[in-house]
């Protein structure tokens, strides 16, 4: 690729070298130059035109590398022995208990306790975090005290 100085600076040399005093290879040679700026303008053209290309493609393999991570990166937790995934590092009670059949839906929820913890009855605004471990959580009918 040439610049467009130097493109006229090597026509100047070549006119002199074929003798400058014949029109018709004046003609010639100026319709040469305006080709020669023609395709350096092409290729200016050209070249911005990659560049924006490339810089799209550069976004968009950023953004595959965001997804990649995204979709790699699952969370876990248990209820009532049943493992479920979950794509959010955070839950709270109400998404554990979207699980829950609909014949258990009035059922309490309880965290198991980790280590040396008790366990704990949940509600459904309460939140935890799925990043450390696997929360296990249980669910209880609800107490009928009294009733035979």
């Amino acid at each position: 690729m040439h610049t467009e100085k130097g493109a006229v600076e090597f026509h100047r040399a070549l006119n002199l070298k074929n003798n400058m005093s014949n029109p018709e290879n004046q003609k010639c040679e100026d319709e040469r130059i305006l080709e020669d700026k023609k395709r350096i303008e092409e290729d200016k053209e050209r070249i911005v035109r990659e560049a924006e290309k490339l810089a799209r493609d550069e976004e968009r393999l950023k953004e595959d590398e965001r997804n990649r991570d995204h979709e790699k990166k699952k969370f876990f937790f248990k209820l009532d022995g049943a493992e479920y995934e979950s794509l959010v590092s955070s839950i709270n009670g109400a998404d554990v208990r979207a699980k829950l059949p609909p014949e258990k839906a009035g059922y309490a929820i309880y965290l198991e306790g980790h280590h040396n913890e008790p366990d704990k009855q949940i509600t459904d605004t309460e939140a935890f975090s799925l990043e450390k471990h696997i929360l296990c959580f249980y669910s209880v009918p609800p107490a009928t005290f009294g009733l035979v």
